[in-house]
């Protein structure tokens, strides 16, 4: 009777063992990534626009502001260089961007200190900044055209002054922006800027998926490489088993009890 009872409790302690293994399947998880870019708009009066963009995080959040969605961007407007830290928790970590906003004060759209040293008077340039911008972000486009009689941008654009600058939005495309510069004297002079989009960033690695080319699998592989299917058949017998084991027990006690053993 001991015997028994101790091969039914084996056989439904491997039944449920075997029940509960196949339900933890091995999947590969993403660690989070993320991108964050500060911009400076002159249509903000000197604000910081905040621009990111998290991958694979269900929680994104930004110190002093709080909670944000995963693609978002917002302005502003720190009175001292502050800080600022995205936080992407996903399912595969935890992951931080850092950016640091300086304050109103310390911008200039014209950007003038570039121009202090002697320049010839007929030169030109264009520039972007940042030169890499996240989806949904946007851009300043400045130039210097000297003392030129006429200045045009293309891209929509068209005649601008001699300095400035201009807000132009990610679309997603490189763009090239070309500025064309003349004097009164005949010159012409071009130069060019080009405004990137952050693209997605590629994982480290890249799981690889079996490929089955047999259409059965030998019960004698060792180990067995089958369907999970097996670890349920095997429960059923062992918990049939030990039903059996019980039975089987039962009915010897019943048989002794009527033949007075």
């Amino acid at each position: 009777m001991t015997f028994t009872k101790t091969a039914t409790l084996v056989a439904l302690v491997f039944g449920i063992i075997t029940l509960s293994a196949p339900m933890s399947a091995d999947a590969a998880i993403n660690a989070p990534r993320c991108v964050f870019n500060t911009i400076v708009q002159p249509s903000n009066n000197g604000g910081t626009t905040l621009s990111w963009k998290a991958y694979d995080a269900h929680t994104v959040t930004i110190t002093n502001i709080g909670s944000v969605t995963d693609a978002d961007a917002v302005v502003v407007y720190p009175s001292v260089p502050t800080t600022y830290t995205l936080n992407a928790y996903g399912y595969g970590g935890t992951t931080t961007c850092t950016v640091t906003a300086q304050p109103v004060s310390s911008y200039s759209f014209n950007n003038t200190n570039i121009w202090n040293a002697v320049r010839p008077a007929q030169t030109c340039s264009l520039w972007v900044n940042p030169d890499y911008v996240v989806p949904g972000g946007t851009g300043i486009l400045s130039w210097n055209a000297g003392n030129a009689a006429r200045v045009s941008i293309d891209q929509g654009i068209g005649n601008v002054g001699n300095t400035g600058s201009r807000v132009v939005p990610n679309t997603g495309f490189s763009r090239v922006f070309n500025l064309r510069a003349e004097w009164g004297n005949g010159v012409v002079k071009t130069c060019s800027a080009t405004m990137n989009p952050v693209g997605v960033v590629a994982p480290t690695y890249s799981p690889t998926v079996p490929t089955v080319t047999a259409t059965y699998v030998a019960l004698n592989q060792v180990p067995y490489t089958g369907t999970n299917d097996v670890a349920y058949i095997l429960t059923l017998l062992a918990v049939v088993l030990g039903i059996l084991t019980l039975l089987y027990a039962k009915r010897d006690t019943f048989r002794r009890a009527m033949m007075g053993e």
